[in-house]
């Protein structure tokens, strides 16, 4: 037998242990010891293979490390597995990786510099690095990932956060306009005002002035060590009774992410997470100018830059509409988190990796998202949204909420029915002067309810 990197010899040895278990002999016994120490033997033989695999983290040739000119042919044939995907298939390609073609492309020129590559025999090439982290973003398991495009298993998490850390910090496509990163105040002003204009359409323009929609989401995950969160596990078990990890986030109206944020534990109420963010610092500096405001659900206070429904059942017909159109609004954030998760099917199940690489994971999968949304634009979907938009959203009737004071440091409560805003009031009232009406189809509608 012709000894070569191919796997011939023990293609051969299989064959020839085949072949002794299917002879026949009279002293049966005899040959069934014979052949149970030949499988322990051969048993034996493969461990070793695998431990010596596992120690030198890199393929084997025959149970023995490649050479640079093997090791070339091994990854040239998963190269070309890949590009035979890319051309015959690239909606298979898209639906693997969750990036179009283009945009896998994009992201590898981004971040090939940082990914180290030499021929030897721990090396793999960065096209596969890529592919393997976005397989598994995308829910794949990493004993399949390794198996179909021959990779170490020993070596994948490695793979994994080394071209995550690559992407976190090579593509920066999340960022809310800001004054200090604009070159003249004409920019920055051109830039929310862009904002704006795409919000205006979902409201028909009766509530102008919005440049973002802010929520908080939990992503579930694995009972945290203790040692990663100082022996307070309890604060990351939420009231869906799972551990989870808990974000706020931002997004336009095209349901690109502009700004994330992870300061406090999940269980914290969504408006004490946004009090100590740093887009509510922005505001507090009035960084932002007054004609431009944020919208939000009920669980945060009303304010003249952040803009929340009307609570209660006994609303006026104007107030009912200011509600439906800012609801439309403010949906913006709600299908960005539906699309993240459902892109991504790392979220489809508990995470079960280290805490502190979480928000590593989140804030990769949120850059790849705006990524894929600025190739297919969300037009499509503006142009045939529906009109039996719910108003309330998972906290509704909430009507006592704990939130931050920066003053003192701890908790107070907050009346909703005492807050005051001239700038909700002032729009309210264009809304009902300009004849804007919740649809009578609404489930909502004061119609539809008899009212």
């Amino acid at each position: 037998m012709n000894d070569n990197w191919q796997g011939h010899d023990e293609l051969e040895n299989l064959y020839r242990l085949l072949e002794i278990f299917d002879e026949e002999d009279a002293d049966g016994k005899r040959k069934y010891k014979e052949n149970k120490s030949l499988v322990a033997e051969q048993w034996m033989m493969e461990q070793w293979h695998e431990n010596e695999e596992k120690r030198r983290g890199g393929w084997t040739v025959n149970g023995r490390a490649p050479n640079s000119d093997q090791l070339h042919v091994l990854q040239s044939l998963q190269l070309d597995r890949f590009m035979s995907l890319v051309k015959e298939d690239p909606a298979k390609f898209t639906r693997m990786t969750r990036l179009h073609p283009d945009d896998f492309f994009y992201v590898l020129g981004c971040i090939k510099p940082r990914l180290e590559y030499h021929v030897n025999y721990n090396s793999v090439n960065p096209i596969l690095k890529l592919v393997a982290a976005l397989r598994f973003l995308a829910g794949g398991l990493a004993i399949d990932i390794c198996w179909g495009w021959g990779l170490n298993e020993n070596s994948f998490y490695a793979f994994v956060w080394e071209v995550c850390e690559a992407i976190d910090e090579v593509i920066n496509n999340i960022e809310f306009p800001c004054r200090e990163k604009c070159h003249t105040d004409e920019e920055f002003m051109h830039k929310l005002f862009m904002l704006e204009r795409e919000f205006a359409i979902f409201s028909k323009e009766y509530i102008r002035g919005t440049v973002a929609a802010i929520d908080g989401v939990v992503f579930r995950m694995e009972r945290p060590d203790p040692k990663e969160v100082n022996g307070d596990v309890k604060s990351y078990f939420v009231r869906k009774n799972y551990y989870a990890y808990g974000m706020q986030a931002m997004c336009d109206a095209r349901c690109r992410f502009v700004s994330l944020s992870s300061s406090l534990c999940s269980s914290s109420h969504d408006a004490s997470v946004y009090k100590c963010s740093n887009f509510a610092e922005m505001i507090r500096d009035g960084k932002l100018p007054n004609n431009f405001h944020v919208v939000m659900d009920e669980a945060y206070p009303c304010t003249e830059y952040e803009l929340t429904p009307w609570s209660g059942k006994d609303l006026t017909v104007e107030q009912d509409a200011f509600n439906f159109y800012l609801s439309r609004q403010r949906q913006c954030i709600e299908r960005a988190f539906g699309m993240l998760v459902g892109r991504f099917g790392i979220f489809w199940r508990p995470l079960k990796i280290n805490m502190s690489r979480i928000p590593l994971v989140i804030s990769v999968c949120a850059k790849l998202h705006n990524i894929c949304v600025d190739r297919f634009h969300y037009q499509k979907n503006i142009d045939t949204f529906h009109n039996n938009s719910r108003d309330t959203d998972h906290q509704d009737g909430d009507r006592f909420l704990p939130i931050y004071d920066d003053r003192t440091g701890i908790y107070r409560g907050y009346r909703r029915d005492l807050e005051v805003s001239k700038k909700r009031d002032r729009i309210t009232e264009d809304v009902g002067s300009k004849g804007g009406r919740r649809p009578p189809l609404s489930k909502h509608s004061r119609i539809f309810r008899g009212v």
